[in-house]
């Protein structure tokens, strides 16, 4: 999804977290557009997160310094760019 800018659900409504309860895998692949994941999709019970090919993801969730690494440290598996930056809660750096 190269052009993909915006992950927007509409309107705020919490059902849209409950709808992603189950949501323990989430891989956002090849998206270099895509400027922020969704709070409601942080919100799952997520156990692994991967964001390969997306360098604004990247930069923007960079372990420590991201401007929104704050948003899915609680993530226990995180992989950016195909390398682990946090495995079973741990730092993988």
């Amino acid at each position: 999804m190269e052009e993909w800018e915006r992950w927007d659900f509409g309107n705020k409504d919490d059902n849209i977290t409950i709808m992603f309860s189950s949501l323990r895998f989430l891989e956002i692949l090849k998206c270099p557009k895509l400027k922020v994941l969704p709070k409601q999709i942080l919100q799952a019970p997520l156990d692994v997160l991967c964001i390969n090919w997306c360098p604004i993801l990247r930069d923007r969730y960079r372990k420590g310094i991201g401007k929104n690494w704050s948003d899915i440290s609680h993530i226990p598996n995180i992989q950016i760019d195909e390398k682990y930056v946090q495995r079973d809660g741990r730092s993988a750096l």
